[in-house]
């Protein structure tokens, strides 16, 4: 279950939208050997994972996630999204501080202390960058 939450986490919207790569999905499930129960399971963690994760494996993926959005990585995402969607570097910053690094919970224990790490280098980042604007 980890690997398929890791696998398809971001492929939420396009299995929800798509019910051609819905049923492609099962049918690459079925073809591993997994019962339609199983597969039902898989798509209610997947839908919920990120919002609301109950299982171990669930959490993790949840962590993982939020934790690659809080690095480099993460603020350079945010500052390509904010540019495409028409974002002034000011306005992507607060998005990206209020609701990425102020607003995120996370569930594991490692989870909480790579977090740290990345949340002190991304505020220290848009500090500098507020002052140089």
């Amino acid at each position: 279950m980890l690997y398929f939450l890791a696998s398809f986490h971001g492929l939420v919207q396009h299995i929800a939208l798509s019910s051609d790569f819905l049923s492609r999905v099962q049918d690459f499930l079925g073809q591993l050997g997994w019962s339609q129960q199983e597969i039902m399971d898989g798509f209610c963690r997947l839908q919920r994972h990120l919002q609301s994760p109950l299982t171990v494996e669930e959490q993790i993926v949840h962590d993982a996630n939020y934790v690659e959005l809080l690095g480099a990585f993460g603020i350079a995402k945010a500052f390509t999204k904010g540019g495409a969607q028409g974002q002034s570097y000011e306005e992507t910053a607060d998005i990206f501080e209020y609701q990425f690094l102020d607003a995120v919970n996370f569930k594991t224990p490692t989870g909480r202390q790579v977090a740290a790490e990345k949340q002190a280098y991304a505020k220290d980042f848009l500090a500098r960058l507020r002052a140089e604007l």
